[in-house]
């Protein structure tokens, strides 16, 4: 996903509320200490909002680190500087990267964290079995971890049709961009064994259906664009004709409604946000 920090702040509602609603439900289902030295990790924090909104309102008051993680240092810059305070710090860290570069970020925390936690990102990870074993390692023995992901989205469908036009060439596939959940019968056996294999116990595995609607043209064009993986890799020119053919296609899927006044027009999509908890 690329958007800038400052329209991402501003238009990740979707995000910042489900993710307030998981933390809700889960809290109390995390093994928290009785000593006041629960470390935390956030993987694909983002700017930073959501692990200080929304992580740090539902962590043990007296804590001794909550480390935000982001594979764009653009976000990580943005998040150090409107975030970051005593125990709370923000590092680059991509959670599909390879074995030495999780050993990397853990010469900073070679005591490894009591719980992992993820919002929102790991749909945008293809490669789920490297994720889930990094993940694995940065765990401390019995350490727990609580992540969201969507695993249908209206969007996907757009992506698909967008990606058998003349935007091959930026996006050949979805599957370059987000884990192979999109379209399988049961994405929650799916990721139970991929589970399993990397050595975790005791998952609790749901998926939520979820609906949001956009009204306006600004509003739905910010929301679509600051999740979309190639936008800011076009001119201002592909971006004006990728988005005519965007919102073209979601019309035709019935999720894009033109109004004659263009602050009427809607922008409506269903998803399946899937929600583990876990322990290793």
């Amino acid at each position: 996903m690329e958007a800038s920090p400052s329209e991402y702040s501003v238009y990740s509602s979707v995000q910042r509320y489900d993710a307030k609603k998981v933390l809700d439900e889960y809290a109390e289902k995390i093994k928290w200490r009785n000593d006041g030295n629960d470390t935390v990790l956030d993987i694909g924090c983002g700017t930073g909002d959501v692990t200080v909104e929304h992580i740090l309102s539902h962590i043990p008051v007296k804590f001794r680190k909550l480390v935000g993680v982001d594979i764009s240092q653009e976000m990580i810059g943005y998040a150090k500087r409107t975030h970051e305070r005593k125990n709370i710090s923000f590092e680059v860290l991509d959670i599909e990267g390879d074995e030495d570069d999780i050993q990397r970020f853990l010469v900073k925390h070679p005591e490894r964290f009591d719980h992992v936690m993820s919002f929102y990102c790991l749909h945008w990870v293809p490669n789920q079995v490297k994720a889930m074993k990094n993940i694995y390692n940065l765990l401390k023995p019995n350490g727990d971890c609580l992540l969201a992901l969507l695993v249908k989205h209206s969007i996907f469908d757009i992506y698909k049709e967008l990606s058998k036009t003349k935007w091959k060439n930026l996006m050949s596939s979805p599957d370059d961009f987000f884990a192979d959940y999109h379209g399988r019968e049961n994405p929650a056996a799916t990721i139970v064994e991929i589970l399993t294999a990397t050595g975790f116990k005791n998952h609790e595995v749901k998926i939520y259906p979820g609906k949001m609607q956009f009204t306006g043209y600004n509003e739905i064009k910010a929301n679509v664009t600051i999740i979309n993986p190639i936008w800011r890799k076009m001119n201002t020119e592909e971006q004006r004709e990728y988005l005519k053919d965007y919102l073209n296609v979601a019309a035709r899927l019935g999720l894009y409604k033109e109004a004659s006044n263009e602050n009427e027009s809607t922008f409506s999509f269903s998803y399946h946000l899937l929600v583990v908890y876990t322990v290793k």
